[in-house]
């Protein structure tokens, strides 16, 4: 009776073993989950008609994924320029979209 109980325990032992390893190798490691995080940038330029002529804004619009699931919503930051002030190098401007009178023109940035 002792022999055939230390025979079954070692069995379970054995198969509690290989799920264990075949449960690890199934899921995914924190390096290979954070690999599949991705940050969408966008970025306008708008330039409005003010009072004392054009005056004209950055905005940058991020969103936080995980594989194609939005996990933010989109976090938007404005960067006044003002009237004139040059942009440095890295900003391009790519395409221009005429928005209506009202707002002006919006040009897209890459990001």
């Amino acid at each position: 009776m002792q022999a055939r109980i230390r025979l079954l325990a070692g069995k379970h032992k054995a198969a509690l073993a290989q799920l264990e390893k075949e449960s690890a190798s199934k899921h995914p490691s924190l390096e290979q989950l954070l690999a599949e995080l991705r940050l969408e940038r966008r970025r306008f330029l708008r330039r409005l008609d003010g009072p004392r002529g054009y005056e004209t804004t950055v905005l940058t619009l991020e969103r936080l994924y995980f594989r194609h699931v939005p996990l933010t919503g989109w976090m938007q930051e404005e960067i006044p320029l003002g009237g004139g002030e040059q942009l440095s190098e890295q900003t391009v401007l790519i395409h221009e979209i005429a928005a209506g009178p009202e707002v002006g023109s919006v040009s897209l940035l890459p990001s």
